[in-house]
């Protein structure tokens, strides 16, 4: 388990590029659903080759996996509080669900396939 949250440019345009990624694929979603996705392949591609999607760290929450510094992204982006280094992340969501379903997301720009191998 990766204990350590602190993120380089790097691996911040690449987890932008994942969430994207998934949010072009299914179109607006919650919360819960990214970070399951997110998780999920994240976890078959360690079981596969032996590498990890992102290089964030995943918190279990009540209703499961949660990516934390996509979490602190998605908070950034509702004005919900959230770390400031996770901010290209944060522009490049917008909130789907209004005032009362803030916890719905969809993209806000396409993703960087460049930050993705095929595998991944």
């Amino acid at each position: 388990m990766r204990t350590n949250n602190r993120m380089s440019d790097d691996d911040i345009a690449k987890l932008k590029a994942v969430a994207l990624y998934v949010l072009d694929k299914c179109g607006e979603t919650d919360f819960i659903h990214l970070f399951k996705i997110i998780y999920f392949a994240e976890r078959k591609l360690y079981a596969t080759y032996g590498q990890h999607l992102v290089k964030d760290s995943f918190v279990a929450m009540e209703h499961g996996p949660v990516p934390s510094n996509l979490y602190d992204a998605l908070k950034l982006m509702n004005s919900k509080g959230g770390n400031k280094a996770v901010k290209p992340i944060s522009d490049a969501l917008k909130p789907a669900g209004g005032e009362c379903a803030w916890f719905f997301v969809k993209a806000n720009e396409k993703p960087n396939l460049d930050e993705l191998s095929p595998a991944e």
